[in-house]
């Protein structure tokens, strides 16, 4: 761990100063690269790093839009910096696992290290922070962080505000240290984390085994969602376990296979019709890319997501970004 630090990048910083910024960043556990939104050469930053140890503190005051790109980096599983949470006070486009996922302002996500990742913000300025959090000490809150991965996790209200709220005070101290000892904080930090990311909706999967298998399941149906045929019987299959066990492991959770899978679809959908690179995709085509066959039965089930049918939703993305 390198201590805590300071910096600021402007128009003013001169090349050899962002050198070293990133050297910091790097050193830190962070290895990302923030590439400034055209027309501007360079970011406008202030950056704050605080070392907790088992945890690190990122906090970044942005004021231009940017793209955060992260590519796995040896020094980081030398480092044991397994995972990120990352929060933003600004909408987020999510590229991770191999999928999209927009991430509502105000929001927690969690990310894994191992993988790629792409965030994009587009707002002229925006608050976030990132904590680079350790596996083996995160998994003593978390039992498989895994099954939180590229979630979203509301910094609004209930325990992921406080958890946001404990951060910000963090911030406000000019010296942690003076207040608490710091692997207090970070113990502190761990509960709220564990709090916050609790399952949803009547979750019993209760060993790690089933978690395990849970997140296996899930990945199979995002990675393979746009068969128009994916069922159970070949989700199954690829999982190596029986239809009847993949039934018993979803009867854990608070959604069914099938409702997992139209969740998925849908998700993946609304991801596509909002994205400039699908401008010229027509509905039917969105429907079929998501595995959906009936185009009607596509319209229904959107709308019951959204609130619009497909094409009013893509006018009402493109009307806002207008603006």
């Amino acid at each position: 761990m390198i201590g805590d630090f300071e910096f600021i990048i402007d128009d003013h910083t001169s090349k050899m100063d962002i050198r070293h910024w990133y050297e910091l960043v790097s050193e830190s556990g962070c290895s990302v690269e923030f590439v400034p939104k055209t027309p501007y050469p360079v970011l406008n930053s202030k950056w704050r790093h605080l070392d907790f140890g088992n945890v690190c503190i990122n906090y970044i005051h942005n004021t231009r839009p940017l793209t955060a790109i992260h590519v796995p980096d040896l020094k980081e599983v030398r480092q044991n910096r397994n995972f990120k949470l990352v929060y933003n006070d600004s909408p987020v486009a999510l590229t991770h696992y191999d999928r999209l996922t927009r991430i509502p302002a105000e929001s927690f996500v969690l990310l894994e290290n191992a993988h790629p990742f792409e965030l994009e913000i587009e707002n002229e300025s925006s608050i976030g922070i990132s904590l680079n959090l350790e596996g083996s000490w995160l998994k003593k809150y978390i039992p498989n962080p895994k099954l939180t991965v590229a979630c979203p996790i509301s910094a609004g209200e209930g325990w992921g505000k406080i958890l946001l709220d404990s951060l910000k005070t963090i911030e406000d101290q000019q010296d942690p240290e003076h207040t608490i000892p710091r692997s207090l904080i970070a113990e502190q930090l761990g509960s709220l984390l564990s709090l916050a990311m609790l399952p949803s909706g009547g979750t019993k999967l209760d060993s790690r085994h089933q978690i395990s298998l849970y997140s296996k399941l899930d990945r199979i149906l995002h990675e393979h969602c746009h068969q128009p045929d994916l069922n159970p019987d070949v989700v199954a299959k690829r999982a190596g376990i029986s239809r009847r066990h993949l039934f018993n492991v979803f009867a854990r959770t608070s959604m069914s296979f099938s409702k997992t899978l139209l969740h998925i679809r849908l998700e993946n959908a609304r991801n596509m019709l909002l994205d400039e690179r699908y401008k010229t995709f027509r509905v039917c085509d969105v429907a079929w890319a998501c595995g959906f066959s009936d185009l009607s039965h596509f319209g229904r089930r959107f709308k019951e997501f959204t609130g619009s049918s497909p094409s009013e939703y893509r006018k009402q993305g493109c009307t806002e970004a207008s603006a």
